[in-house]
């Protein structure tokens, strides 16, 4: 049998050929313009987050009390259940001057200056924390 033959019973095909498939069927573009319009609409610009911004912030017996600027010098008190607890803020730290508590540990941690940096008083319930405003996004690293 020829190979004249053998394509018309093939019906004009020749024997042992496939029939190539095209490359993207229409459920590939579907699925392609999905996930394209899908990345756009998850891509959704920020609102840029306040600029950092450093804040003291004292608490006395759970609430605050106190929100104040470390670049600006003051000194205060804060009432606690043992009595009234003083502070002092100079150069952009701020340590506890006073405090009614018996063993005075809050009065000897020194000055405090860096976000995260904290000074309690667990006697009087007085916490003094340094935080960086703008941080939300982020509460902590491990490695």
């Amino acid at each position: 049998m020829s190979s004249t033959q053998q394509m018309e019973i093939s019906g004009g095909k020749r024997p042992g050929r496939f029939k190539s498939a095209p490359l993207l069927t229409p459920g590939d573009w579907c699925l392609a313009v999905f996930l394209l319009a899908a990345g756009v609409l998850f891509y959704v610009p920020r609102p840029k987050p306040a600029p950092n911004e450093t804040r003291i912030l004292i608490q006395a017996d759970g609430v605050m009390v106190q929100n104040l600027n470390p670049a600006k010098d003051a000194e205060g008190s804060v009432q606690g259940p043992l009595g009234v607890s003083s502070y002092e803020v100079s150069g952009g730290r701020i340590r506890m001057k006073h405090s009614p508590c018996p063993n005075q540990t809050c009065v000897r941690m020194g000055k405090i200056d860096r976000p995260g940096d904290m000074i309690v008083c667990v006697p009087n319930r007085v916490v003094i924390r340094i935080v960086k405003t703008g941080d939300a996004d982020l509460d902590g690293v491990t490695f």
